[in-house]
């Protein structure tokens, strides 16, 4: 009966579906790069600028709160659409890619080039001078997530295999808890355990869109139910108008190298106003 009334819910929904592959990832790359920006900026501002202004009684505590808001609730809201629809991304892509090896090679290398200007541009600069350059450990960027979560479904793929489907159901079951248990507390890349068991689930769930979103809700219930609950419907909303195709253009280098150039570009415009300019432009 579920499967019928999915089966049903389905055929629906692809009267609605009008968003490209590409157009969905770039929908969640500009929201991503809100969120990038919103939060080195503000802590730079706020360190050098709101903070300042509050102490030497230019702004109130109430404007700061308002601020604080704005910050939290629409601009970060904001970001928060951006992970739910790459983790579906990246799944779909792990079921459709044609070399599941080469795939895990290409996210893991870009993991490596990543690394170095997320952490110089989110980590380093608050460290004050303690070790760990140039390489924060306490949190990776977010191909490490998508990392983990790949590397888990080619093993339970590879445990498919197995004839006895007890055995092979069980094998699986470990997989899931022990890669997820490495996010969580080992290997810390952006939304940690959270994040891999949502991209376990979405591509377990390929074969059915609603299936697929009942999933997500369940992931996001039993990991972080608090976190963004609006821009996660927002997120769900987006994936349920995915129509199923790439896009007339191959924008895979695009989104690839978008994320680490984005981010080295963001630290040094924060370097550059912030801290080198600075001094010139507020004497003292």
């Amino acid at each position: 009966m579920y499967t019928a009334i999915a089966s049903r819910c389905n055929a629906k929904l692809s009267h609605f579906q009008c968003l490209s592959g590409n157009q969905l990832k770039m929908i969640a790359a500009i929201c991503m790069l809100v969120d990038h920006v919103t939060k080195v900026f503000f802590a730079s501002a706020a360190y050098r600028i709101i903070n300042p202004m509050l102490a030497a009684g230019q702004i109130s505590p109430e404007q700061l709160s308002l601020i604080d808001w704005f910050y939290k609730h629409i601009l970060c809201g904001i970001g928060a659409i951006a992970f739910p629809v790459f983790a579906f991304a990246f799944a779909e892509g792990f079921s459709h890619t044609h070399s599941k090896k080469r795939y895990l090679l290409r996210i893991a290398l870009f993991a490596l080039i990543s690394e170095f200007p997320f952490d110089a541009t989110f980590f380093v600069r608050y460290q004050e001078g303690t070790p760990g350059w140039p390489w924060y450990w306490y949190h990776q960027n977010v191909f490490f997530t998508y990392l983990q979560a790949l590397c888990a479904l080619w093993l339970m793929e590879q445990a498919n295999k197995i004839k006895s489907k007890p055995l092979s159901a069980l094998l699986q079951g470990v997989i899931v808890l022990v890669v997820c248990y490495v996010a969580q507390f080992v290997v810390y890349g952006d939304y940690r355990g959270y994040g891999v068991f949502l991209i376990i689930v979405v591509y377990l769930l390929r074969r059915n869109r609603v299936y697929q979103i009942f999933g997500m809700i369940l992931a996001k219930f039993v990991f972080d139910r608090s976190y963004y609950p609006i821009s996660f419907l927002i997120s769900l909303i987006l994936i349920l108008l995915y129509n199923g195709k790439r896009g007339e253009k191959n924008l895979k280098p695009f989104f690839y190298g978008f994320y680490p150039i984005h981010i080295a570009i963001i630290g040094f415009l924060d370097w550059l106003i912030f801290t080198a300019l600075w001094g010139s432009i507020i004497p003292g």
